[in-house]
Order: structure tokens, then C-alpha cells, then sequence
């Protein structure tokens, strides 16, 4: 189905060019389930778009079903063929209201509106989206949107699918839930039955992803690597391979790596025996505190959104905290408050023991600083530099302090300096953007951090990056507040849990306490992983306490 061989792509920005494919060749047969993954920057997001038609690539050649994509009639077999899910939502949303998102590709195809409004229908309520039929998508959460647009996409039933990073901003439920939806669509069995065209028994999935376990589901993994492909085969053997040579190209299934040190007599390391363990948190002074906090979205045709009904909760200082909960349940919408850019409409809302009035809220943000969930939300300059170097700049940071500051920044989130510094920040990879945010935060040295989704997208490095700097932080004395699905690193590096669910909070549980198994509320909000699971029967079985999840080298 698809042929490529000697692939090449390059991005230009301010007369610079930026290799995305260098000499990328492969094969995908039609039917086939295949993962790719790899480091982020290493073309898998470029190597979609050329794929599904949306950028032509500058060398190589690239042929659907036998008929090269640069004749009329192969552009036209593509984009009639292939749909894409993009690994931001918002680059690929049109419309005014969510039933309109849904509706678009179908009317782009002149469907008639009878069988459009039947596969909306299907669509909304395989997806769970009856609610949001009438708002705008810019009114979702992120989890929502990607949900929204995943539906948008399958209405067509093309009979090859490219899935960018489609769960990286999904709950576990959520995950869960599409990873059963393309198992489905691919064996055309549930609610989804294969395409009937021509020779397609069954569509092609191309899936994108940074989590391993998702990629054990596909019949092959393609790893990209510098723009070429690094690596191919079934899912086993090259996560086995990548162990066996010590490589960290691209996270690896946490479970299988410790049965692994385990039939080579490894011992995994103890958190016990890391520095953020020698912190107790618990009785910290009080950093935030919540009481009965009611936070309304008011919308301008008259709808209200409640995001927040009467939360309470405390966040202790030089802690890290987690905040988990369904996708919409209020944990960026309790950010905003927390950074100051948002203030409740009822309830009591304190910072160090101090009430939070309006009329503080600008002074009071200087000490807190949000790496939003998408990044690109928060950068307008041209180059990574100049992002970092604003706010230092409109604090009268010289620029020879400004250029340490940002060298230091980038390097704690594992990106180069004289690599990254006049790179376009629009130009990045979805995780280089995050890596970019995050160092953006840092380059102000703010009393608290708060970090909405910082793993999404983020590649094996970038994790290992992430969670070093992390108990840095805290030992340096900061607060952390880290929003995230990804629940083995949560347990990994947080004190505590927030547990939110429709708006309201259903508990706060110390990791400690969740690691025991003695936690009623984490047993009925988190859903164990099978490494979670493996580990604390381990522990009990050794009689180990453990205030933070092990994770394996």
C-alpha cells in the first residue's frame, strides 16, 4: 500500500534548513497495524504529512497503491484515502460547534445530509460526546478535543489511518477506550466495520506514539531516528534489542524492562535510595488552600460551564504534588487559579496563609509560573531565545545574565543551546515545544512551578530529563504541581494525589499510602497499570514500604 525509499524533507526558517527525513525508506502492506516511534525531532510528524499528502517531500520517491503521490491522480487517491489525526488538535479544527467538527469531512464529500446526520449520531455516541454537540471545541478541555477530532476523522472510514500521538492527552479511561476503537477498526469487528474497497479487507493504522504499551498492540514498530529509519520489526524484539543495547531512543514498556533486570539478576533501585525520598512533605507549611471554590466558565451566548463545585483541597510548599482526574474534570481550570490567572466566583481561595483578593492577583504572579498543556499557546517570538529572554528582559535582566540564565534552562530540559536557541519555537516537534515551555518556566525561578501535562508527546529522554529536574527542583525548595495522565510517573515523583472527578474533588491520598494498597479513593480513581500492579506485589511480598514507584532502568 505504501511505498517510500530514499524520502527526504527539509523545514526552512529564517534561511535556515532543518532535516525532518533524511533517505527515510520503508513499506507498509495494506492491512497492517504498525507503530512508529522514535526521539522527538526524529521525522515520525513529518513523516504523517508526507504520507497522508498534506506536505509533498522534496526527494524520494513515495507511492499509494502502486500510483506515485507526485501524478494528479496519486495526490487524489491520498487524500480520498488517508485520514489523519494530528498530534495537536487545534491545527486541525474548523469549526464553530462540536456536531459541525464531526459533520465537516463529511460535507466536504457532498454526503447527503440524512446519512450525515447518521454517522454523526454513530460517531457521538460510540465517543460519549452527546454533551458537547453545541459548544465550540476552544471550550474543551485538550483530552475533549483530541476526542472530538478522532471522531471527525473516522466518520470517512478511510482505509488508512495516521494516529499522531492520539491518547497523549487522554485519561486512562479515555486511552483505554480508542485503543480498543482502532483494535476494533482495524479487525472490522464491533463498531466499526472494515471498508469494503477493492482488495482492502481491512484498513491500515499508522499509530504514532511515545507509550510503549500502546506500541505492544501493533503487529510491527517502525523507530525513527535522526530522519531514517533506526529500527523495524514486531513490538518484543526491538523493545528486547533496545534493552539488551542500552539505548534510549524511545521509552520502553516499564513491566517487561523489570522482568527483564529480573532474569539478569538485577536489582532495581529503591526510591528509598534517591535524594527525593529524604524529603518529608507532609508537614510542610501550607502553600494552597481551596475551600468550597466554585470557578464558572460564562460563556458569551449564555451557557455556564461550572469547571470547579465547592473543591477543597491543600498544597503543601517544597512538595510535588499530582493532580489526576478524567479528561474536563477541572485540573487545568484549578491551574489557572493556582497561577493567578484566574480568580474563583465562590469559596476561599489562599496562598502562603493569605487571603487571595483580586486586586493581589498581579503581584502575587511573579512567584507562580504554568507551562500550559499546549505550548504553543504561550509562545509569540520568533526564536527559543527570545521566549525564554521576555520575561527576564521586562524584569531588566542584563543580557549577559539573560544568555547564562538560558543556556542553563534549555540544558535542564536536555535541549542544546547552539542547537535550539534560534530554532522557530513553532517549528519544533510537539515534544521539543514542551521541553521549550517548560524551560521558559524555569528561566524565571518562580516559588512554585505548576506543569499541565509536561509528558505528552515527550519522548524516553525527555522523561528521564523531566523527572531528574524534578527532584531538583524540590530539593532546591520549590513547590511542584504536575497535571498528568501518566501514572507511573506521577507515583514516581509526587508526595501526593489530588483526585478530581466532574468538577468536584473526590480525594487527596499521599503516594505513600497508594503504594500500601490501603487507599478506598485511588482503588475507585486510578486504574492500576500492570507495572504498578507487578511492583506493589513485589513489595508486599518483601514486606516494603514504598513512598514512591521504582522505576526501572
Amino acid at each position: 500500500m505504501i511505498s517510500c525509499k530514499d524520502l527526504r524533507f527539509s523545514y526552512t526558517t529564517d534561511g535556515e534548513s532543518i532535516v525532518g527525513l533524511d533517505g527515510l525508506s520503508l513499506k507498509i502492506v495494506a492491512g497492517e497495524y504498525v507503530a512508529i516511534m522514535g526521539p522527538n525531532g526524529s521525522g515520525k510528524s513529518t513523516l504523517a504529512r508526507v504520507i497522508s499528502g498534506i506536505m509533498p517531500q522534496d526527494e524520494g520517491e513515495y507511492f499509494f497503491d502502486g500510483v506515485s503521490a507526485k501524478s494528479p491522480d496519486g495526490s487524489r487517491l491520498i487524500m480520498e484515502n488517508i485520514g489523519i489525526v494530528f498530534q495537536n488538535p487545534d491545527n486541525q479544527m474548523v469549526a464553530m460547534t462540536v456536531e459541525s467538527e464531526i459533520a465537516f469531512p463529511l460535507e466536504n464529500k457532498n454526503i447527503s445530509p440524512s446519512i450525515i446526520r447518521e454517522k454523526v449520531n454513530q460517531i457521538v455516541e460510540i465517543f460519549g460526546l452527546k454533551e458537547l454537540l453545541k459548544r465550540p471545541p476552544q471550550m474543551l478541555s485538550g483530552g475533549e478535543r483530541q476526542k472530538v477530532l478522532i471522531a471527525s476523522v473516522l466518520t470517512c472510514e478511510p482505509i488508512c489511518l495516521i494516529f499522531d500521538e492520539p491518547t497523549s492527552l487522554l485519561d486512562p479511561n479515555g486511552r483505554k477506550q480508542i485503543l480498543e476503537l482502532l483494535g476494533e477498526i482495524h479487525t472490522g469487528v464491533g463498531a466499526f466495520p472494515s471498508p469494503q474497497r477493492d482488495s482492502h479487507a481491512k484498513p491500515t493504522i499508522i499509530h504514532i506514539t511515545q507509550f510503549a504499551d500502546e506500541a505492544l498492540q501493533a503487529e510491527r514498530i517502525i523507530v525513527l531516528d535522526k530522519g531514517k529509519v533506526a529500527y523495524d520489526g514486531t513490538p518484543e524484539a526491538i523493545f528486547h534489542r533496545l534493552y539488551r543495547e542500552n539505548k534510549v531512543l524511545i521509552s520502553l514498556p516499564s513491566l517487561l524492562k523489570a522482568r527483564w533486570a529480573e532474569t539478569l539478576g538485577k536489582k532495581p533501585v529503591l526510591p528509598q535510595d534517591e535524594p527525593l525520598a529524604m524529603i518529608d512533605s507532609s508537614k510542610n507549611e501550607s502553600g494552597f488552600d481551596f475551600t468550597d471554590v466554585k470557578f464558572i466558565y460564562k460563556l458569551s451566548w449564555g451557557e455556564d460551564i461550572t469547571a470547579l463545585e465547592r473543591a477543597t483541597f491543600e498544597i503543601p510548599l517544597n512538595s510535588v504534588t499530582g493532580l489526576m482526574g478524567a479528561t474536563g474534570s477541572g485540573k487545568s481550570s484549578a491551574a489557572r487559579i493556582m497561577s493567578f490567572l484566574a480568580f474563583p466566583d465562590e469559596g476561599a481561595f489562599n496562598y502562603k496563609g493569605m487571603t487571595v483578593s483580586r486586586s493581589s492577583l498581579s503581584k502575587l504572579r511573579k512567584q507562580v509560573s504554568l507551562a500550559f498543556q499546549f505550548p504553543e499557546r504561550q509562545f509569540f517570538c520568533e526564536n527559543v531565545y527570545d521566549e525564554l529572554a521576555f520575561g527576564l528582559r521586562l524584569r531588566g535582566v542584563d543580557e549577559t545574565t539573560i544568555t547564562d540564565i538560558i543556556m542553563k534552562s534549555l540544558e535542564l530540559v536536555g535541549l542544546e543551546y547552539d542547537r535550539f536557541a534560534a530554532r522557530d519555537p513553532f517549528t519544533l516537534s510537539g515534544g521539543e515545544k514542551r521541553r521549550v515551555g517548560i524551560a521558559i518556566n524555569l528561566a524565571l525561578d518562580p516559588e512554585v512551578i505548576i506543569l499541565d501535562e509536561p509528558t505528552s508527546g515527550m519522548d524516553g529522554e525527555g522523561l528521564v530529563y523531566l523527572r531528574k529536574l524534578i527532584m531538583a527542583l524540590k530539593l532546591k525548595g520549590k513547590t511542584i504541581v504536575v497535571i498528568s495522565h501518566n501514572q507511573e510517573f506521577i507515583l514516581s515523583i509526587c508526595d501526593k494525589i489530588i483526585f478530581f472527578n466532574k468538577a468536584k474533588i473526590v480525594g487527596q491520598v499521599a503516594v505513600s499510602e497508594i503504594l500500601s494498597g490501603d487507599s478506598v479513593i485511588s482503588k475507585h480513581y486510578l486504574l492500576l497499570t500492570p507495572y504498578v500492579e507487578y511492583i506493589l506485589k513485589k513489595a508486599r511480598a518483601l514486606g516494603i514500604l514504598l513512598r514512591y514507584l521504582p522505576i526501572p532502568d
